[in-house]
């Protein structure tokens, strides 16, 4: 694990994020999630070893958004500040855009993350028909900005959102 911090993260391209973890002495695959000033360096330090320490309850030795379960994403979200800032913001994104079209994603992703995911099983709770469920996820996948994510990663955000 490595942390960067720094005033001005805009001119550097994660290839240059990547040089610079290097001379730690190991290969590391660079991310950057989100800028903060250096006054913040503490919480994504307790954000980090939360996340390293759901891993390794799990048994994994590394961590990724896609491999944890939706319950190492409560106790992050629960003991984390800026995975709940995350969350604040995915869900004011979807209450937003159901302000706008008069829809009810918010409602539907809440039912479709309590049924695991399962399509069949939240349309069945919401009287609705699958495919209603389905775009609706579709929907929230345009309105979050995650087209590219797998349907897995969306689940796992929606997952922290909502438990």
């Amino acid at each position: 694990m490595a942390l960067l911090v720094a005033d001005d993260f805009e001119s550097l391209e994660a290839g240059d994020i990547e040089v610079l973890i290097a001379g730690f002495g190991g290969h590391c695959a660079a991310g950057l999630s989100e800028v903060f000033g250096t006054d913040w360096a503490d919480g994504a330090i307790v954000e980090a070893l939360g996340c390293g320490e759901a891993a390794k309850r799990m048994g994994r030795s590394a961590v990724s958004w896609d491999m944890l379960g939706p319950d190492a994403f409560r106790v992050a979200r629960q003991n984390g500040w800026l995975l709940e800032r995350a969350c604040a913001a995915g869900l004011d994104r979807l209450a937003a855009s159901d302000a706008e079209a008069g829809s009810n994603l918010v409602e539907s992703l809440r039912v479709y993350v309590a049924c695991g995911g399962d399509a069949n099983a939240a349309a069945e709770s919401l009287c609705q028909h699958p495919n209603s469920v389905r775009n609706r996820v579709n929907r929230a996948r345009a309105v979050l900005a995650m087209e590219d994510a797998t349907d897995k990663q969306l689940f796992a955000y929606l997952s922290m959102i909502f438990l």
